[in-house]
C-alpha cells in the first residue's frame, strides 16, 4: 500500500492500481528513458507525490513507466529528489541504471565473478586485474569510435553500429588464441554481424514510428551507401564469403521490454 496526493486529495491504494484510479491521459509525458541497441527506449511517462512522514513534501515520488506497445504493462519506480526536479531528469536517472547494468554484465564475461580466494587481497588483486581489462576494451572501442567517425565524414562507409566491449573482447579472443586460420575472415565477419544488428535497428525504429504515427509516414533516409538496398546486400562486398547465411530474423538484443516492477532510484 502507498499514500499519494492526487487531484482529489490523499489516495491509500495498492501500487498496481494507482495508474488507473489517478492518472489521466494527458498526465503521460513520451521520454526516452536510454540509447538502447536498436534506437531511443521511448515510454510514456508519469508521477505522483508520495506521502511522507504525513506531508507530501516534493522530494518523494512515484513515478510510473507504460510501454508504448502493451499500454497494460506498467512499472513503478520510487524516487528521491530535490524539490523541483523536473520530470525528465528522473527519467535519465532511472534510464542510467542500464550503464551500471550493462558495465556489470561485461565484467562478468571477463571473469569478474570467477573467483575462489579467502582473503582480501587476493579478491581485491582479482577485481582489480578484471577491471584494468575491461579499461582496455573500453579504450579499443573509444579510439574505434573516433577512427569511424573521422571516415565517415570523409567517405561513405557501410552502415554499422558502434564497436561494443563485448564484440571487442570476441574478436581479441579469436585473433591471438588460438592462432586463426584466416584473420580478415573474422574481422569480415564482426562486420557483417555489426552491420545486420544496424539494419535490425533501422527497420525496427521505423516500424515503430509507422505505427506511432500513420501509414502515411515516410520512412528515415537510408544511408547513400544502401539507399534502396537490404541488409542482404551487405553480402555482396564479401563474395563467398559467407557460404549458407540467413538473414531472417534480429539477432541483436532489444531492452523494450516492460515487466512490472518496482525499483528505487535517488537523485
Amino acid at each position: 500500500m502507498v499514500c499519494v496526493q492526487t487531484r482529489a486529495g490523499l489516495l491509500l491504494t495498492d501500487v498496481a492500481s494507482i495508474a488507473q484510479q489517478a492518472f489521466r491521459a494527458r498526465d503521460w509525458q513520451r521520454l526516452s528513458q536510454s540509447l538502447g541497441t536498436k534506437g531511443e527506449r521511448l515510454f510514456d511517462w508519469a508521477r505522483l507525490p508520495i506521502v511522507h512522514a504525513g506531508v507530501a513534501d516534493g522530494r518523494h515520488w512515484l513515478v510510473v513507466r507504460r510501454c508504448l506497445d502493451a499500454p497494460h504493462e506498467l512499472a513503478y519506480y520510487l524516487v528521491w529528489a530535490p524539490p523541483q526536479t523536473p520530470l525528465p531528469t528522473m527519467v535519465a536517472a532511472i534510464g542510467a541504471r542500464w550503464r551500471i547494468e550493462e558495465d556489470l554484465e561485461a565484467t562478468k564475461a571477463l571473469g569478474l565473478d570467477h573467483y575462489e580466494v579467502r582473503s582480501y587481497l587476493g579478491w581485491y588483486r582479482h577485481l582489480t586485474l578484471v577491471l584494468l581489462a575491461y579499461a582496455f576494451l573500453v579504450d579499443i572501442t573509444v579510439h574505434s569510435h573516433l577512427t569511424t567517425a573521422a571516415q565517415q565524414e570523409s567517405v561513405a562507409c557501410p552502415p554499422l553500429i558502434a564497436l561494443s566491449t563485448s564484440e571487442a573482447r570476441h574478436l581479441l579472443a579469436h585473433l591471438f588464441w588460438p592462432a586463426p586460420t584466416s584473420a580478415p575472415l573474422i574481422c569480415q565477419w564482426s562486420i557483417f554481424r555489426r552491420t545486420h544488428q544496424y539494419w535490425a535497428g533501422y527497420y525496427h525504429r521505423r516500424r515503430r514510428k509507422i505505427s506511432r504515427v500513420s501509414l502515411l509516414v515516410e520512412p528515415p533516409d537510408l544511408p547513400s551507401t544502401f539507399a534502396g538496398s537490404s541488409p542482404g546486400n551487405f553480402l555482396a562486398l564479401f563474395p563467398g564469403k559467407f557460404p549458407g547465411v540467413f538473414l531472417g530474423g534480429c539477432q541483436a538484443g532489444s531492452r523494450s521490454c516492460c515487466t512490472p516492477h518496482t525499483k528505487g532510484v535517488i537523485l
